[in-house]
């Protein structure tokens, strides 16, 4: 207990609403239309519809589009919790033992890229909003899709590759056509051929079944002899290129049996340019305010205090 204190409150700057407020305000600031009360009004960075923290305990699965989607929000509160940045929830870090590199027996989707995917705060204001947010007037922008022609300053968020907590979006940098879906079906990363009797090649009992029921031959759909995967590996560091890939897989200029992976015919295809952006908005200030006893006058008093998070 403080001496003659009453009373403390702890409130951070939304820069959204550009006020001190508590964590989980209701407050929201007129939309384009310059009109408060309005359908297109923003909310604020730390509105309480924007906390991915359910009611039932401090539990969130990063990118479960149901954080989106909910028609009935179910965050509620104020509990404010700033953990460890390293906290993984649901498992699905590959980072297992915490080293911050990508060891041998660690890349689970064969990527080449260490996926943390650890699971942010309950509140963690982002730039942009991912498909099926409805917090705010600027729409939310897409998935990465494939057979789908980008321009510059496109921006898509992953679809099959963390990161899935929506930390970084990917701007378009070059234009190109994106590849079509992965060739992967079972989804274990190997190219899988067809199954035969007297085949001497590692079946599983689930690839055995799916032959069985006509599902598929062979994941090698254009007979190039290599598993291609149409999402890229995207990277996550800011300001990282994502380099394309092209259809002409030997660099001799055409278009040669195999390597049309779209089907579409011609020249070869060359998928767009990304380049990575950080997504998560900085928390700028915080505010605290005592109530307090003075005590030579009896009387109550409010001290404030503000500590900026910007160091400037």
């Amino acid at each position: 207990m403080l001496t003659n204190v009453h009373a403390f409150d702890v409130e951070v700057w939304d820069d959204r609403i550009g006020d001190f407020l508590p964590v989980g305000h209701s407050r929201t600031s007129p939309g384009p239309d310059g009109i408060p009360g309005n359908a297109d009004d923003v909310v604020g960075d730390y509105h309480f519809i924007r906390r991915r923290q359910t009611t039932g305990g401090i539990t969130i699965v990063p990118g479960d589009t149901s954080d989106w989607l909910s028609s009935v929000p179910t965050w509620a509160n104020r509990t404010f919790d700033t953990w460890h940045p390293a906290l993984d929830l649901d498992g699905d870090t590959e980072d297992l033992n915490l080293s911050g590199e990508l060891d041998p027996g660690e890349d689970a989707n064969g990527n080449g890229v260490l996926d943390g995917n650890f699971d942010p705060a309950p509140y963690r204001p982002m730039t942009l909003y991912p498909p099926g947010s409805t917090y705010g007037p600027v729409a939310p922008q897409g998935n990465w899709t494939p057979n789908t022609q980008y321009s510059v300053g496109d921006i898509v968020f992953p679809t099959n590759y963390r990161p899935r907590d929506h930390s970084f979006y990917y701007r378009c940098t070059r234009a190109g056509l994106s590849r079509p879906g992965s060739e992967d079906i079972d989804g274990d990363r190997v190219l899988d051929f067809e199954f035969d009797e007297n085949s001497d090649m590692n079946v599983d009992f689930s690839e055995e079944t799916m032959i069985v029921n006509g599902v598929f031959d062979t994941e090698d759909t254009n007979g190039n002899g290599q598993l291609d995967d149409g999402e890229p590996a995207w990277l996550t560091t800011a300001g990282e290129f994502v380099e394309p890939r092209s259809e002409d897989l030997n660099r001799n200029g055409v278009l040669d049996p195999g390597e049309d992976l779209n089907g579409n015919g011609g020249a070869p295809d060359v998928e767009p340019q990304w380049i990575t952006v950080y997504n998560m908005r900085p928390l700028r200030a915080v505010r605290v305010r005592v109530r307090f006893l003075h005590p030579a006058s009896g009387e109550m008093r409010q001290l404030s205090l503000v500590f900026s998070m910007t160091g400037s």
